[in-house]
């Protein structure tokens, strides 16, 4: 059955995006994406319901949206929170379920090794932090400041919220 509903989901140049993403996940997602790109110049809707601390997985799905030849639809169909909230601001379009939510908050992760290599992927993985908050600025038109303050704290944002923020276009 779950091979008939991904046929069908396919069909309607659907993706599904669920739960804790992580670099795994966030790949099938990616190989769907192009996948349907390849199979059509119709946009394709990626439907989010999920919560990411990677940049990896941010970073993966946000350049493959980018590069794709198709507009792609992010629609909030409840939460999304961490790292994906890059993907609203990569989308085409960019829409929220009336009762949905978005967090937006830091990456978590964790490494091992001599100081000076934890030392020195501290400072690359804040690299790579400013470069996601700078994206979320300019997407947005907040200042980065802004962005870093709401992204230490936590912040939620309701539907209603986050279209005033920039963060979606429109509440369904």
């Amino acid at each position: 059955m779950a091979d008939h509903v991904q046929a069908a989901m396919f069909e309607r140049r659907l993706v599904m995006l669920s739960g804790e993403v992580d670099p795994e996940r966030a790949g099938d997602v990616v190989a769907s994406l192009l996948t349907l790109d390849a199979l059509g110049d119709e946009p394709i809707d990626l439907r989010v319901d999920a919560h990411s601390d990677s940049l990896d997985a941010a970073f993966s799905l946000m350049d493959t949206i980018e590069s794709l030849g198709v507009p792609v639809r992010v629609i909030c169909s409840g939460s999304v929170s961490g790292t994906l909230v890059g993907l609203l601001a990569v989308a085409d379009g960019r829409v929220i379920s009336r009762h949905g939510r978005i967090r937006l908050g830091e990456p978590r992760d964790s490494f091992a090794g001599r100081a000076s290599d934890v030392a020195a992927r501290a400072a690359h993985e804040q690299q790579r932090l400013a470069e996601f908050q700078r994206r979320l600025a300019e997407r947005t038109g907040h200042p980065l400041e802004h962005i870093e303050a709401d992204m230490q704290s936590g912040r939620y944002l309701g539907a209603d919220e986050a279209r005033a923020y920039g963060l979606v276009d429109a509440v369904l």
